[in-house]
């Protein structure tokens, strides 16, 4: 009796599993929301939803790579000066109009802050 019992609960955990993977792939992607089980395996080209699940991990994988790979290009900034030179990048628009009072004071000089178009950062501009 105990081994049936233990048997009737996979199939419980394995049903319930099985109506989330669908519930979260139906509200990710809307517009697959009207199709039955069988319809959904056969627009993935798989045969299970256990099978359907690790596409969609692979896919959450690939996704989340891509937004990395985004993130660390934004931090690269090759933005150069008039005289050629790398410009200072400011991590916020605080930190450079913080250097803008500085330099304003040192060296008479009119400067503006803008958002650099590369990365998250800042820079200052004269004029």
């Amino acid at each position: 009796m105990m081994h049936l019992k233990k048997s009737l609960q996979t199939i419980k955990s394995e049903l319930v599993k099985n109506e989330e993977i669908l519930k979260h792939l139906q509200k990710s992607h809307p517009h697959l929301a009207h199709l039955s089980e069988d319809q959904i395996l056969k627009y993935f080209n798989v045969q299970s939803l256990h099978e359907l699940n690790g596409h969609m991990e692979q896919i959450k994988k690939s996704q989340e790579l891509q937004v990395d790979l985004t993130v660390q290009k934004k931090e690269v900034c090759t933005c150069r000066d008039s005289h050629g030179e790398i410009k200072d990048l400011y991590d916020s628009e605080v930190s450079a109009k913080e250097q803008i009072a500085t330099l304003s004071k040192e060296k008479q000089l009119q400067l503006s802050v803008y958002r650099c178009p590369y990365s998250s950062g800042w820079h200052l501009t004269k004029g």
